[in-house]
């Protein structure tokens, strides 16, 4: 199912008040009961045109509706806080799935992200991108934490241009 039949979906049986998502048929809130294991709840829905089914998660639903407009293909809804059941409209952004990655890998608290010990001499900063995994070695670890920032740098100044923190 497409981001475009869910949003036809979405917008044709739900509607937003006061950042919950409410059923058209019950005027009650709509049931999230679905949980993807991380925190994340969702709705599994028919799509009546093609028969399908397709999970909705909250913060797809309040993402849609708010902008009334489906998420663009590819494309993935974060929290800018972190915070999984805060879903509240200005805590929602869409990224491209890359954007995504990089947020939480680069949002991670340890400060030997990527970096590890190697035959007990040399520092490993191992990483990956469009390429593939990548590895360089360092006599040490502030050697390796300076590139690991020089490499991260233009990934991090996207994502601060996006108003994110990182």
């Amino acid at each position: 199912m497409t981001n475009l039949e869910k949003f036809e979906y979405v917008v044709n049986h739900w509607f937003l008040k006061d950042g919950v998502v409410y059923a058209y048929k019950t005027q009650k809130p709509v049931i999230f009961y679905g949980d993807n294991g991380i925190g994340h709840r969702y709705n599994n829905i028919n799509y009546y045109k093609k028969g399908a089914r397709a999970a909705v998660y909250i913060h797809q639903a309040v993402y849609m509706l708010h902008h009334n407009r489906p998420i663009g293909e590819g494309m993935v809804i974060h929290h800018i806080d972190g915070d999984r059941l805060n879903n509240h409209p200005a805590n929602l952004i869409e990224l491209t799935r890359k954007q995504h990655q990089h947020i939480h890998a680069y949002q991670c608290d340890n400060p030997l992200r990527g970096i590890s010990l190697h035959n007990n001499r040399l520092w490993e900063f191992s990483w990956y991108d469009d390429n593939g995994r990548h590895g360089k070695y360092f006599n040490g670890i502030n050697e390796a934490m300076k590139f690991r920032a020089e490499i991260e740098e233009p990934f991090r100044a996207e994502l601060r241009a996006l108003g994110l923190d990182c």
